[in-house]
């Protein structure tokens, strides 16, 4: 060898050095696609866990069929309120009657 010269060994030795680095490098790469491979698994789960809980939700349709129900029986309501309010009138007015009648008959004229 020549004073100065550097050594660069011989080709085998590279070879093993070169085989090493690319085990690594390969190894690494096949970690990371197993856990991306566990990732996707658990979307996977995760979204037909979502997909299932949504078959119960109802509609935009239906639910808009509800929204006019309730607003019919929001309707009704005040119609049967205001004919609760005409009984009480025609209640006082018998209730009056009633009073008078007995009055009368106790010989409270």
């Amino acid at each position: 060898m020549q004073a100065g010269a550097i050594d660069w060994g011989s080709v085998g030795q590279w070879a093993a050095v070169l085989v090493g680095v690319a085990i690594s490098i390969a190894s690494y790469l096949r970690a990371g696609a197993r856990e991306d491979a566990k990732t996707v698994t658990d979307l996977t789960t995760r979204v037909q866990a979502v997909e299932f809980q949504l078959r119960g939700v109802p509609t935009t349709e239906a639910v808009h069929h509800l929204a006019i129900a309730i607003e019919a029986l929001g309707g009704d309501v005040k119609a049967l309120t205001q004919r609760v309010t005409g009984l009480d009138d025609i209640v006082e007015r018998v209730d009056r009657v009633v009073t008078r009648q007995e009055d009368y008959l106790r010989g409270n004229k």
